[in-house]
């Protein structure tokens, strides 16, 4: 059997994961940068049943160990497997060394790096070396070669060649029109090789008697969406079992909410030179409504940072 999947990352925005694929998801880069697609794709992961994993693309100017300190920023980021992207990018050529520093520096964080990408060209770009450096730390080698446009070549293409001591076992076999990945074997192998347990089916959201619901925005956070509605973040997650992690959450989303919870009051905080008739005038409210609201026994005195509700 041949599983499949694909490596996407911030330059495939529409990508929507499958049932049962895997999906290796970029994270970050260098030492400062994160990649914007690994919350919602990791979301969109999970809420299909696809496997997903993550990749950090490893630079030879930075520290491997200020690198492991950036991936591990990325929120969401423990417990995902992940992949080196060891390559050339520019002036940078990563080593072997590095990717093992890198390796032992994201495990001793709690990262769970399993595998490295390390293409047959650019291993004999570096010199071809031998790979015990890798293989001695438990890494399995996802290798690239492009034989054949964008269909599978097959379980015996040039893909699965060993090199440097080692035999792949992931082969990115095309980038079109998405970097496409194949696994020679099943979901049950790969986890194995993964060291994580094959997943139960997406928890579907059951909603309570009475609830409504919000679909997720560009730039929703949850706590952001429990805020607006009057709840708080614990009572949204108890609406939503299907959110494993509360920091990840993907634009489309569906939100289950208390029925007739209503967006939060609206608010105004004073600032330096406010009057309550200024105040009253910019909102559409009156100085009168706005005392009996906030209970203000002279409307004349207020604070800076004081908080008005303004309907």
């Amino acid at each position: 059997m041949t599983l499949f999947g694909h490596d996407v990352s911030s330059y495939n925005p529409d990508y929507h994961p499958s049932a049962g694929e895997f999906v290796i998801i970029k994270a970050s880069e260098g030492a400062h940068t994160h990649d914007s697609s690994f919350g919602p794709m990791l979301a969109r992961a999970r809420a299909a049943g696809a496997i997903p994993l993550a990749y950090h693309f490893l630079h030879a100017d930075s520290t491997p160990q200020a690198q492991a300190q950036n991936l591990a920023s990325v929120p969401g980021i423990k417990g995902i497997p992940v992949m080196v992207d060891v390559e050339q990018e520019g002036s940078s050529f990563p080593n072997i060394a590095q990717c093992a520093q890198f390796t032992d520096a994201c495990r001793a964080l709690g990262l769970t790096v399993k595998l490295v990408y390390l293409p047959h060209w650019y291993w004999q770009q570096i010199g071809s070396p031998g790979l015990t450096a890798l293989s001695s730390r438990g890494l399995s080698l996802v290798s690239s070669a492009y034989p054949g446009g964008s269909g599978y070549p097959g379980d015996g293409g040039s893909g699965w060649a060993s090199y440097g001591g080692m035999t792949p076992v992931i082969w990115q076999y095309t980038d079109r029109p998405v970097d496409g990945d194949a696994f020679k074997g099943t979901a049950a192998q790969l986890h194995a090789i993964l060291g994580t347990t094959p997943g139960v089916p997406p928890k579907k959201p059951v909603p309570a008697p009475g609830t409504t619901s919000y679909t997720v925005k560009d730039g929703d956070t949850l706590s952001g969406i429990a805020t607006a509605h009057g709840l708080t973040l614990a009572q949204i997650e108890h609406l939503n079992p299907q959110i494993t992690n509360p920091d990840v959450i993907a634009v489309g989303e569906v939100i289950h909410l208390v029925a007739g919870a209503a967006p939060a009051h609206p608010t105004y905080t004073v600032q330096e030179g406010d009057t309550l008739s200024a105040i009253a005038e910019a909102h559409g409210t009156s100085v009168e409504a706005l005392a009996a609201l906030n209970h203000l026994s002279n409307p004349n005195r207020i604070l800076v940072g004081q908080i008005l509700e303004l309907k």
